[in-house]
């Protein structure tokens, strides 16, 4: 009886003392065991990413291409047709699936009002959209980097630039951007600029603002808007501006070369920069949320000179002189 309990002990005691040795071991020298983070990285990177593109324009396919290179995801580009429908150009990718892929890229309007409209099952990040609010609506599980610049910082570098210039005008129609204008306005008032609006229903009504100097602004600023956008009505009214003494602030390269006193430069490429970065962290299960697109300021010299305008010194590092 004695030595069988002995025995028995033994036995339990030899079996506590492999248990603790194997917990020590696994411990100190851990198992390559599948569902590591090597492994998860592998399958984060292997997850597939569609990119859907409202038309095929430079600034868009700029974007694009831009984004491709920064993300290290298989992408398939799928292009919005007269129908408002995506299509692919890719073997077996010719038809939008959300089953195929991981997340979508909307870029441009019509794409991200296709993707929110269907409800998309799909984490979706957009890019190159202008007040993305109003398609997004009360949809969830949507982010990405918008086209608006007319944030505080901007008014504050237009005022720090420019201080003698407080009274902004600005042309637009307010079926298109009343909302804009408003949210505008606001963060102008904080930066001690008053926002003039100057609306037109139509191209037509335009002109009317240049029939005689107008009294009550010291600049003029450009916003996207479908009413004022052509090249040759932004040609029309700079050159009227510039009669008038009055200079103006344009939202892209186009405008310092037409004549513009001040511009703000987005580089579509850096935009695919920071869409990627958005669908990665979208992808690694992180927090996605709303960006203004990255931007710098060309100062167009020559028109500061033909204005006599009085410009602060220095001028702030983003501010590019030419």
């Amino acid at each position: 009886m004695l030595k069988n309990l002995l025995t028995t002990w033994r036995n339990k005691k030899s079996f506590f003392i492999m248990i603790i040795f194997f917990l020590f071991f696994s411990v100190t020298f851990p198992f390559d065991v599948p569902g590591n983070e090597a492994d998860k990285s592998i399958t984060v990177e292997s997850k597939r990413v569609a990119i859907v593109i409202s038309r095929e324009i430079r600034p868009f396919m700029t974007m694009v291409n831009s984004l491709e290179s920064a993300l290290k995801h298989p992408v398939n580009r799928f292009f919005i047709d007269d129908k408002g429908i995506p299509y692919g150009r890719s073997g077996e990718f010719k038809v939008f699936k959300s089953s195929d892929f991981s997340a979508v890229v909307a870029v441009g309007p019509q794409a991200l009002s296709y993707l929110v409209t269907n409800s998309i099952s799909l984490p979706i990040i957009y890019g190159m959209v202008l007040n993305p609010d109003k398609i997004i609506g009360k949809a969830t599980g949507v982010c990405g980097v918008s086209l608006n610049i007319f944030s505080l910082a901007q008014f504050v570098s237009i005022r720090q630039i420019m201080p003698s210039i407080i009274r902004i005008g600005i042309i637009y129609n307010p079926v298109n951007n009343q909302e804009l204008f408003t949210s505008a306005k606001m963060f102008a008032k904080f930066a001690g600029i008053e926002l003039i609006p100057l609306k037109v229903k139509d191209r037509s009504e335009i002109s009317l603002h240049f029939k005689k100097k107008p009294s009550t602004i010291d600049a003029i600023l450009f916003i996207p808007d479908t009413t004022v956008i052509s090249k040759t009505l932004i040609r029309y009214i700079i050159k009227q501006a510039l009669m008038y003494k009055i200079p103006t602030i344009g939202y892209n390269r186009f405008f310092y070369e037409e004549g513009s006193v001040l511009s703000f430069d987005i580089k579509y490429s850096v935009v695919g920069k920071q869409v990627a970065k958005q669908v990665q962290s979208v992808l690694l299960k992180k927090e996605c949320h709303y960006e203004q697109p990255e931007c710098k300021m060309i100062l167009n010299e020559k028109v500061v000179k033909a204005l006599n305008l009085k410009i602060a010194k220095p001028v702030p590092d983003n501010v590019e002189v030419n």
